[in-house]
């Protein structure tokens, strides 16, 4: 759980990094070697709204104790 919790997390710099990077020459880069254009849109929209904002997560139904509520 711990590690799912901390690649959640890379994956969300990773994205605000590429979000922040949009139109420059690294974004190209990133985009063509290190990695390709789809996995680049793809990370964007999995982790990003247009704004460049964080998408709420959802919790798993797993992860949900009711006792927490009641």
């Amino acid at each position: 759980m711990t590690t799912d919790v901390r690649d959640e997390t890379r994956r969300l710099n990773a994205a605000k990094t590429v979000y922040h990077l949009q139109n420059t020459e690294l974004e190209e880069f990133f985009a063509t070697e290190v990695s390709d254009r789809e996995a680049v849109k793809n990370l964007l929209k999995e982790c990003l709204d247009t704004d460049g904002f964080p998408l709420k997560t959802h919790t798993s139904l797993a992860d949900f104790n009711i006792v927490d509520y009641v």
